[in-house]
């Protein structure tokens, strides 16, 4: 799996890296209009093959240091919060 969608899906967890999908080659993650909180930040993390994350318009209010810093430099990561 290298791209996955799942935006607008009402959806508040993501699976761990290691769990039925196999999220270790993931390049791409469009986690948009759900209502995911700081507790994907673990998953996204472990992602590291991933190029582009959208999670916006969820209920992140922020990224903390472990986000910032296992993120290879040249991810764009989209950073369009919402208002909570």
């Amino acid at each position: 799996l290298k791209n996955l969608n799942v935006s607008n899906n009402r959806i508040a967890s993501l699976p761990s890296a290691n769990t039925v999908i196999d999220m270790n080659h993931l390049q791409l993650l469009r986690a948009a209009s759900n209502d995911l909180d700081e507790s994907v930040i673990s998953t996204v993390v472990s992602c590291r093959r991933l190029r582009l994350i959208d999670l916006s318009y969820n209920q992140l209010r922020f990224f903390d240091d472990r986000f910032v810093l296992a993120s290879p430099p040249d991810v764009p990561v989209l950073s369009r919060f919402s208002a909570v």
